[in-house]
Formats: C-alpha cells, sequence, structure tokens
C-alpha cells in the first residue's frame, strides 16, 4: 500500500482580539507486510488580548505557543483485527501533557460490523509562568467503545460510548475571582477552585449516506454529561457533492451547541463558597457554527488533493459578567497526497 502525507494550516480569529494559527503536518508508511507506521506534528501559535488573557495570564497582549507531537504504529492481525498503540506529546511554557493510547479493532459478519475498543492513559504537569514555585499534577483516564454498521451499500451507521475520569487539579493558576460582599471594605481576590475529581460520560451516534452517485450526506448528536453537573448536546450535518470525474467536491456544514453550567458556577460568588471559577467551559454555553468547503484533486497517480475550508461560529455565554458573545472566523487549506 503507498504512504500517505498530510499538511495543513488553519487560522482561528475572532472579535474579542484573539489569534491562533496552527500548522500541522503528518505522514503514514507501511513497516513490513502487516505494519503501518504514522507520525505527526503541530503548533498552536496564540497572540491577543482578549478578557480571558486580561482576566487570567496576563494584563497585557500575549504570545503563546504549543507543539505537539503523535507515533503510533499499526499491527493487521489475523480474523481481521488491528491493533494501534499510540504515544502523544504536547509542550507549552506552563504545560506539559503525554497521552498513551491502546486501540483494538476487529471486522464481523462479513466485514459488516466493526467493533473499536480504546484505553487512554494522560499526564499533565502544570506550572505558572509567574510564581515559579508552583507545580500541579493532573491524570487522565479514558476508555471509548465503537460500533460500525453497514445497513446497505450506501448507508452507515457509527455508536460511540466515551467513558474518562480526571483527578488532579483541575483549575488555572492564572485566574483569580473577585469576591465583593456589602460588609468587606475591599474586594478580594481569591485562587480559582474546582473539585479534584471529575468523571464524564458521552454518547453519540453519526449516520452516513451516500444520496445518488455524487452526493454524500453525514447527519450526527453527542450527548455528555459529567458529575460537576456539566451536560451538553450536540448536533451537526454535512452535504457532500462531488462532480462527475471527482475532481471536485464541495462541502457545506452546521453545527448546533448547547450545555449546562457546573452545580459550582455563579455569576458573583461569596467569602464562603468553597469551589469558584471563571472557566468558560464550566458555563452555561451556546454555540452556532457553519462552514463551506471546496476540494480539488490535483494528481490523479497519487490522489493528491487540496480544501479550503472556511467557517464562521458564535458563542454566548449568557451568565458570564465579563463576555457574553463572541464570534470567530476559522480558514483552514489542507493537502493530502498518496506517494
Amino acid at each position: 500500500d503507498p504512504g500517505r502525507a498530510s499538511a495543513s494550516v488553519a487560522v482561528y480569529a475572532d472579535d474579542d482580539d484573539m489569534l491562533v494559527v496552527s500548522p500541522a503536518a503528518g505522514v503514514q508508511a507501511q513497516a513490513g507486510a502487516h505494519a503501518t507506521i504514522d507520525a505527526a506534528i503541530a503548533a498552536d501559535t496564540v497572540t491577543g488580548a482578549s478578557v480571558d488573557v486580561v482576566t487570567s495570564a496576563s494584563p497585557a497582549p500575549v504570545r503563546e505557543q504549543r507543539e505537539e507531537g503523535a507515533l503510533g504504529v499499526t499491527l493487521a492481525l489475523p480474523r481481521d483485527t488491528t491493533v494501534t498503540a499510540r504515544a502523544i506529546g504536547s509542550h507549552e511554557h506552563d504545560d506539559d501533557v503525554v497521552w498513551g493510547w491502546a486501540l483494538a479493532s476487529r471486522e464481523l459478519a462479513d466485514r459488516n460490523t466493526t467493533i473499536e475498543l480504546g484505553w487512554g492513559h494522560g499526564e499533565s504537569w502544570i506550572t505558572n509562568a509567574i510564581d515559579a514555585s508552583f507545580r500541579a499534577r493532573r491524570t487522565d483516564d479514558r476508555a471509548t467503545a465503537r460500533v460500525t454498521q453497514v445497513i446497505d451499500a450506501r448507508t452507515y451507521v457509527d455508536l460511540l460510548v466515551d467513558l474518562s475520569r480526571t483527578s488532579g487539579y483541575q483549575a488555572s493558576p492564572y485566574r483569580a475571582i473577585a469576591i465583593a460582599e456589602p460588609a468587606m471594605p475591599a474586594v478580594v481576590f481569591e485562587d480559582e477552585a474546582t473539585p479534584r475529581l471529575r468523571h464524564t460520560g458521552a454518547i453519540a451516534i453519526r449516520v452516513r449516506r451516500a444520496i445518488g452517485d455524487r452526493w454524500f450526506a453525514h447527519a450526527g448528536y453527542r450527548a455528555v454529561a459529567d458529575d460537576w453537573g456539566v451536560a451538553s448536546h450536540t448536533a451537526d450535518a454535512r452535504a457532500i457533492v462531488e462532480t462527475d470525474d471527482a475532481t471536485w467536491r464541495f462541502g457545506a456544514s452546521l453545527r448546533a451547541y448547547t450545555q449546562t453550567a457546573a452545580d459550582f458556577w455563579r455569576a458573583r460568588y461569596t467569602i464562603e463558597d468553597a469551589l469558584r471559577t471563571r472557566d468558560r467551559t464550566l458555563a452555561r454555553m451556546r454555540s452556532l457554527g457553519a462552514a463551506l468547503t471546496i476540494d480539488r484533486l490535483i494528481d490523479d497517480d497519487r490522489a493528491a488533493r487540496v480544501q479550503l475550508q472556511v467557517g464562521a461560529t458564535s458563542y454566548t455565554w449568557p451568565d458570564d459578567p465579563l463576555e457574553r458573545a463572541r464570534i470567530a472566523l476559522v480558514t483552514m487549506i489542507a493537502i493530502t497526497s498518496d506517494y
């Protein structure tokens, strides 16, 4: 089988003075008759002075960078079984993360049913760029199960179950929460504090169907809940059409998201509150996004394609006292090719 190489650059910009540039590259190659090796690198460069930055790590515009690398090997075993092991590591100036993943997949029922089981373990070491004495650690464990069923020659259905457990430090060392009470002569700032243990469960379903010879449709739904009180729902849909010679593909997608707030989320905190946060991922939230994609075949012999995607997403946090809405524009260009 041929190898495959890919490269992409994604750019995120919003109306709150944030800019994120994310280049990435990957390669996949055969290693003998039954093994495939893949490797990938990625980076995120963040610049800006949004309310998230000004109220956390710095009172001034910042520039930060994250680097990530991944290496994996997949073995093809008898009875239509594959086993994958993958290691992922990322580095920031105040956060180092290492993940290990193991995945096993098997095809059944004349290859009409595929079952995949996975388990991952992650370790994070958190520091503080302002306070050199700060040290914290977080541990993540995650288990996944996926079933892909062929319904007919044109229809596939995926069912996914995802369970995770996170323990250790789960706040931000930069966020300080303002506490103001009538009896207090001045505003007091307390460190952000969240529970040290979190269990999360998710279930998702996705349907993929070919409509005629040139039209394809995807639709999915995902529900997530945890023991902090956060529950979310995501619905997405995508349509793709390609020209008769498969040289061009055009796509459009929509995504809607809503979530409840954590039990300890408050717009205002009192001195009696032991738990407190300004993390927007724990607040009540809604988002709606849309994207358009153009994909062109540039080399038939190597199956080389170039893809351009442009999308916009609106975010709403109804209870956040600092910022209630944000609009972001995301663009991405990617090239993939066999070799």
